[in-house]
């Protein structure tokens, strides 16, 4: 069989972001859809064995074409024998952009050619390929290298003119997940790459990254920092709110708890002092009268007997009986009580 391409007239796929000077979200958007054309060349059993950038043209408008299916191969029904027409053509490939089980002569897969996405992802993120060719370097130096060596995270090699803080976390993770050495730990399909991809674009968690609670609650943050932060806000006024409630309460069970004893202790003086002022012999009240001096030095004189167990109260009717003491005059007598008070 043999495929029938369009003329496309127009730039590599990196020629033009590069040219367009694309941020991280436009590019990603434009491999969306070189990753659109992989997956219907997939569903129709064709498995294209050599996507590089230079296969990938971009037209006038904006659109990706994905050219030269020199090398495709189709996809074999299960349990179906091999033929010559189905095996990797030796030398036909482009050993930067192939998968490892390419260079090595294996089987190849849809797969493989997910692995020849990330690469081409990796280098329209970052800037340059994940396995540079080195100078000097020999082709099998080189197989060895891609076959047997963990890609770096894009952003840590990424241009200075391509934004490397929006590749950390995510689109790391998600480009590293499709250049994975066994295929079978890569993304299963085309279509699995393409909606992580669309997962990340929304802010939401990714199947390239471990789950967690923290992780996907990051997410949440990031796709809805308004309703967070308005929440916070609410949450926080609730909570002073509760604080100053209690607050309020505990200080007017406060108040009441010493309007209550400041009653009792005034009620508990006033008893007391009329016990006292009732100590003076009627028979001898009747002879004279009675100054207030007089019964001021009556209740002073019994006051020890008759509150020596409760000291506060004491304190009280002495404080009480000096200040009568200087309402009369007998200052001597009221400093006397007053300090005694103390």
């Amino acid at each position: 069989p043999w495929v029938a391409m369009e003329y496309v007239e127009g730039q590599t796929l990196t020629r033009f972001a590069d040219a367009k000077q694309l941020d991280t979200a436009a590019r990603v958007a434009l491999f969306q859809q070189l990753l659109d054309a992989v997956a219907y060349a997939h569903r129709h059993l064709v498995v294209h064995r050599d996507i590089k950038p230079e296969n990938v043209l971009v037209d006038g408008d904006g659109n990706v074409k994905l050219l030269d299916f020199g090398i495709a191969k189709l996809i074999e029904d299960e349990g179906a024998p091999t033929t010559p027409a189905t095996m990797t053509v030796a030398g036909a490939m482009t050993p930067v952009y192939a998968s490892p089980e390419q260079l090595q002569g294996q089987a190849v897969s849809t797969q493989s050619d997910v692995y020849s996405l990330g690469v081409v992802l990796y280098e329209l993120l970052a800037g340059q390929l994940p396995f540079p060719p080195e100078p000097g370097i020999t082709p099998l130096a080189l197989q060895q290298r891609i076959c047997t060596t963990q890609a770096i995270a894009p952003s840590r090699v990424a241009r200075d003119d391509l934004p490397r803080r929006r590749l950390r976390g995510d689109l790391d993770r998600i480009v590293l997940k499709a250049l994975r050495k066994e295929p079978q730990r890569r993304y299963a399909s085309v279509d699995a790459l393409a909606d992580d991809l669309r997962r990340h674009r929304d802010g939401l968690p990714v199947s390239a990254r471990p789950d967690s609670l923290g992780y996907r609650l990051g997410k949440f943050v990031s796709r809805n920092p308004a309703g967070v932060i308005a929440s916070l806000l609410l949450l926080g006024t609730l909570l002073a709110f509760a604080v100053v409630s209690r607050w309020q309460t505990v200080q007017i069970a406060a108040q009441r708890d010493r309007a209550e004893q400041e009653a009792t202790a005034a009620n508990q003086v006033a008893e007391a002092m009329i016990d006292l002022f009732q100590v003076s012999d009627p028979r001898e009240s009747a002879k004279r009268d009675l100054t207030a001096r007089d019964l001021l030095d009556q209740a002073a004189t019994a006051l020890p007997e008759k509150v020596q167990d409760a000291p506060l109260l004491r304190a009280r009717m002495l404080h009480v009986i000096g200040l009568s003491y200087a309402n009369i005059g007998a200052y001597d007598k009221a400093v006397q009580l007053l300090t005694e008070a103390l």
